[in-house]
């Protein structure tokens, strides 16, 4: 009986070692990895987008060629470069993260910390952009799982994702009416959150990359600590502190509420005119031949107005329509808000901008317009329009856009911006 008890306490010991050597490899290995995504943070940092050279991205690419990625050919004229760093549960496969197995997961969710088992860095990507010898698009993103043994944390299985991603782009596009307001206060850049994923919180921003380095470093500035501290981070505000501004989710896994202000609602678009200048894809200048004739309210009570115009100018982009041509605009009022506004009223002889997207097809013998779609030229508006025009670069191709795959280049779809 004695010998039977010794086997077992043995037994127990061994086991209890074994578990121990588990969650201490678990906690070298994720330290490790926190260490790394630190030192790559603070070098996509510090690139300059338009000021960085191609001598700069071949350091960066000898600092981190061990974790980093392209496809085709990375040269001086077009390159596009990804470094991914993964925890143990994130299979990667040429820089495109793939779900984990159930092993894999077993293996990486034991720590020291018991609050942090199933918790802690689990994929952070960094992207840079080099076209005509300069650096001149980066992002960052990143994947924290929370612990379900995390006070606070969410009933999801095997813990919850927290996954904020920033990346920068010339220009943001022409503001949808529910974006209008959220880009009335931080017209630099925009942001985004999906409303299907039931395992994860998520957010998105892309920033213009005419902002201030200091600016565009706050908007990424991920607290890696959630990964080694007592207990894991809860919220996209504890993985990162400007998220606090976003309001993407409510408390913390429900819908915002219905946004309301009391502030004096605009007369036309809510943006500044360089923002315009920057995000429009096409402008056009031209001239009223009429005054806006009301065709009234339709079902949903946004009220019409209908304008004929001729085409003086192309000024971004390729005009849809032929110089001197006569075409009729249909300009709607757009909420903000709680509040409809009125839409754009043409007036007779007077000029103005029609900021166009690519949506927007030259067969059509009209164009209907919200408020930002249309505003008044003259010598103030034309220099704050153009001065927005010279902050989008043109890029050759297509942006480089992010998913839960990662970064790639490919058309862009409403929800990439």
């Amino acid at each position: 009986m004695r010998r039977v008890r010794r086997i077992v306490g043995w037994s127990l010991l061994t086991l209890f070692l074994i578990f121990l050597a588990i969650c201490t490899t678990g906690e070298i290995r994720q330290r490790i990895l926190v260490h790394r995504a630190a030192a790559l943070l603070s070098d996509i940092h510090s690139l300059r987008l338009h000021q960085s050279d191609w001598n700069d991205a071949q350091r960066f690419i000898a600092t981190w060629g061990r974790w980093g990625h392209y496809d085709g050919a990375c040269t001086s004229e077009d390159c596009l470069y990804v470094v991914t760093l993964h925890d143990l549960s994130i299979p990667v496969n040429n820089n495109v993260a793939e779900w984990p197995s159930r092993m894999t997961y077993f293996l990486s969710a034991f720590r020291l910390l018991p609050r942090q088992w199933g918790g802690g860095l689990r994929l952070m990507q960094a992207t840079f952009l080099v076209q005509n010898g300069a650096i001149v698009r980066s992002g960052v993103s990143i994947d924290m799982s929370q612990s379900p043994f995390a006070k606070g944390a969410q009933p999801v299985c095997c813990g919850a994702e927290l996954i904020i991603s920033a990346r920068s782009q010339a220009s943001l596009g022409m503001p949808e009416s529910w974006q209008e307001e959220q880009r009335s206060r931080h017209p630099d850049y925009t942001t985004w959150r999906p409303g299907g994923c039931t395992f994860c919180l998520m957010g998105r921003v892309t920033y213009a990359d005419s902002i201030p380095v200091e600016e565009a470093v706050k908007l990424s500035d991920f607290q890696l600590s959630c990964a080694t501290r007592w207990s894991s981070c809860l919220t996209l505000e504890e993985l990162d502190p400007a998220a606090h501004s976003w309001h993407l989710y409510e408390a913390p896994w429900g819908d915002p509420p219905e946004k309301t202000t009391s502030q004096q609602m605009p007369v036309g678009c809510a943006l500044p005119l360089y923002a315009l200048g920057r995000d429009a894809d096409r402008i056009v200048s031209v001239e009223a031949l009429e005054d806006g004739v009301s065709l009234g309210k339709d079902a949903e009570g946004v009220e019409h107005e209908s304008s004929r115009v001729r085409v003086i100018a192309g000024l971004k982009g390729a005009s849809p329509w032929p110089i001197d041509s006569t075409q009729r605009v249909l300009s709607s009022g757009s909420p903000y808000y709680d509040k409809v506004r009125k839409p754009a009223h043409l007036v007779k002889t007077q000029r103005y901008f029609l900021m166009l997207g690519n949506e927007e097809a030259a067969s059509q013998d009209h164009i209907s317009l919200e408020n930002c779609g249309v505003v008044g030229e003259d010598t103030a508006s034309d220099r704050e329009v153009r001065r927005g025009m010279a902050m989008d670069d043109q890029l050759k191709g297509f942006e480089p856009t992010v998913s839960l795959e990662g970064f790639a280049r490919h058309r862009s779809q409403p929800w990439d911006r």
